[in-house]
């Protein structure tokens, strides 16, 4: 169960016995769930518990205004709080319904790729639903409901048909619509690899579009970051000469703990959103860092290698913690997770550019493949120097000469090579291989597949790479900088009248930890691996810290001058 479907779980566990909403709403919201790939949630209970969450929420909120804010301007928070919370929980599962959907359009094009080489091998096509149900795609879900449906007695077109109605997406409407009649008419798969790559090209094309308006985002993010909190302090500075009543301390933390965060979860939330969704990062095996580390010198796997790092960065952090120096301090926290993160990623280089060699490794096969037989093209594939690739399908070999069947082996080569595109490859050749089609065939399209989903992958990158480049010097430098400065600024800006300066400082710190942490999130679920957020924060929280010390000092300023 993923981190969505948990939290909607979460609010139906508090559902209200009161007929409230009508039929029709609990429908629609079933329709959403249905289409998010989330089944098992009770509808009214789910509206109720989202009313009743939001009231609880917003009637907390209400006690603690009064603390600060007059009886009316509390009940008007009163009222804004629970409209904002109950609007968000009504559309948590249309926004995710609509990304799923997104997401399986962005897989449709090597889904049809995969359904075209099962039937043009000869798969019968019940058997081709059943291949694609056991396979990750979004839609393995819905064609293994499907696959159930023809065994427990319902036609392919009824099954089919059952599959288009649960999804608004006309491109999938039409991709399952195309099905159908293939299987009515009996016709080849050239409509599918077609419209595959159509597919293809529209999403290239959409990438492309796309880009101008992320640079506009970036800008944006830059402003909510940095200008905005470093206005709100100047007229802070400023506010004893021109209002009547300066700012209270609980209105700068507020606007820092609160009002600026969420802008900036607001403006990078909407960057991301933008971006053409990416199915999740295969799973690094540990099993590929041991070995790495091994080669290195060091026989005692990750976990001690994790132990000696973090005790190195917490001893360097000790001693300069001991000699006042706070930004050294900070620097040494990042050790441990910067030395792990940068050997992790070393170790699983490999697997990368095996990726890379893997459409020319499978060409070379297709090539070779009518004067071989399939032991002599493992034999070829081991020692023709395509990286990780060749060792995987050496060790194929060696298992099928100790008898390990086909399959078998190919999945032991599998771990040594742990890709999706390595597994999907090596799931070709075994459906050709004991089907006894024409592997040649097999292995070309396999090859054109991985060609075509590094297309899609490097425009997505490209797009990436940019707003994470942006966001990560924005996060660590730019932003405590243009603080720093602003409040290095600030008592001369008052004329020596202002008495929230010790406010300021601390008020800083926290937002720009806040803001640290936001960024890394984001940016980690942007690339569909939330491990990455510790080793961005690791960086970017000390970073920043440094920097506004720097800036706040005034040693920047010395610097540039």
């Amino acid at each position: 169960m993923g981190f969505s479907s948990r939290a909607f779980a979460f609010v139906s566990r508090f559902p209200l016995k009161i007929p409230i909403f009508s039929k029709s709403s609990e429908q629609k919201l079933l329709f959403h769930f249905t289409a998010a790939g989330i089944g098992k949630i009770d509808a009214k209970a789910y509206l109720t518990g989202s009313l009743f969450i939001s009231s609880v929420l917003s009637i907390a909120a209400f006690a603690v205004s009064l603390f600060f804010l007059t009886l009316l301007e509390s009940t008007a928070g009163l009222l804004l709080c629970f409209s904002l919370l109950f609007a968000a929980f009504l559309l948590a599962p249309q926004a995710a319904a609509s990304r799923r959907t997104k997401l399986a359009e962005s897989q449709l094009p090597f889904l049809l790729r995969e359904l075209a080489v099962y039937i043009d091998i000869g798969l019968a096509f019940e058997k081709c639903m059943e291949k694609i149900a056991e396979k990750d795609y979004v839609l393995s879900n819905e064609f293994l409901r499907a696959f159930k449906s023809i065994k427990s007695g319902s036609t392919v077109q009824s099954a089919l048909a059952d599959m288009s109605s649960s999804t608004k997406s006309l491109t999938i409407k039409r991709a399952i619509l195309m099905l159908s009649s293939i299987y009515e008419t009996g016709a080849k798969a050239e409509s599918l690899k077609r419209t595959a790559e159509e597919l293809s090209a529209s999403q290239l094309s959409q990438m492309r579009t796309q880009s101008s308006r992320f640079s506009l985002l970036a800008i944006l993010f830059i402003a909510a970051s940095a200008l905005i909190p470093s206005f709100f302090t100047v007229f802070a500075a400023v506010s004893p000469m021109i209002l009547s009543s300066p700012f209270y301390e609980w209105q700068i933390w507020l606007a820092f703990l609160f009002i600026f965060p969420v802008l900036n979860f607001v403006t990078l939330g909407t960057m991301f959103l933008l971006l053409p969704p990416a199915r999740e990062q295969a799973p690094k095996h540990s099993r590929i860092f041991d070995e790495y580390l091994k080669e290195k010198g060091f026989s005692y796997g990750r976990q001690a290698f994790a132990l000696l790092l973090t005790a190195v960065s917490l001893s360097f952090a000790a001693f300069f913690f001991a000699s006042q120096n706070l930004v050294l301090f900070a620097l040494s926290l990042c050790i441990a997770p910067a030395a792990y993160s940068v050997a992790s990623y070393l170790s699983h280089r490999q697997v990368q550019q095996a990726e890379l060699l893997l459409p020319d490794a499978l060409y070379s096969a297709a090539s070779t493949h009518k004067l071989l037989s399939a032991e002599k093209m493992l034999l070829f594939l081991s020692k023709a120097g395509f990286g990780r690739v060749s060792e995987a399908f050496g060790i194929a070999l060696r298992r099928q000469k100790t008898g390990e069947s086909f399959s078998d082996s190919l999945k032991a080569a599998y771990l040594h090579c742990p890709s999706p595109l390595v597994k999907r490859a090596f799931s070709l050749l075994v459906v050709s291989y004991e089907t006894g089609a024409n592997m040649y065939f097999a292995l070309r399209e396999a090859a054109q597949d991985v060609v075509s989903f590094f297309a899609l992958v490097r425009e997505r990158s490209a797009l990436l790479s940019v707003q994470r480049y942006t966001i990560l010097a924005s996060s660590s430098v730019l932003v405590p900088a243009i603080l720093g400065a602003v409040v290095f600024l600030a008592p001369s800006l008052s004329g020596g009248q202002g008495t929230l300066f010790s406010s300021l400082v601390p008020a800083c710190q926290a937002y720009l930890l806040i803001n640290a942490l936001v960024s890394s999130l984001l940016l980690s679920f942007a690339e569909t691996d939330l491990k990455k957020s510790a080793m961005y924060f690791a960086f970017v929280a000390p970073l920043s810290q440094v920097t506004f010390l720097l800036s706040s000092s005034g040693a920047i300023d010395l610097f540039l001058a």
